[in-house]
């Protein structure tokens, strides 16, 4: 089986951003640009964890900065497993 023919789970993916469960916002559908208008929880959640836990000088000598670069510097790693695992990975494991 190839990616072409699995099922997509609307559902599952429509969990994934909470923006739809806000009641002001049902029956409504937003295209306003080319990313999307709502974010999915999961980048919600790292955002909130970067900026509560990292948002400090980039490359100061504490363990707060280096875990931040890190996290901001996966844009550059090449392969999708190594960018999902440090999107996915916890603090401990950086």
């Amino acid at each position: 089986m190839t990616s072409a023919n699995l099922p997509l789970d609307l559902r599952a993916v429509h969990a994934l951003f909470p923006a739809f469960t806000v009641p002001e916002l049902e029956g409504w559908a937003f295209f306003e640009n080319a990313g999307g208008s709502y974010t999915a929880k999961p980048i919600l959640d790292r955002l909130a964890a970067f900026y509560t836990r990292t948002k400090v000088q980039p490359y100061a000598p504490c363990p707060a900065s280096e875990t931040g670069v890190l996290r901001v510097s996966f844009v550059h790693y090449t392969t999708p497993e190594e960018i999902d695992r440090l999107i996915a990975a916890p603090d401990a494991e950086l």
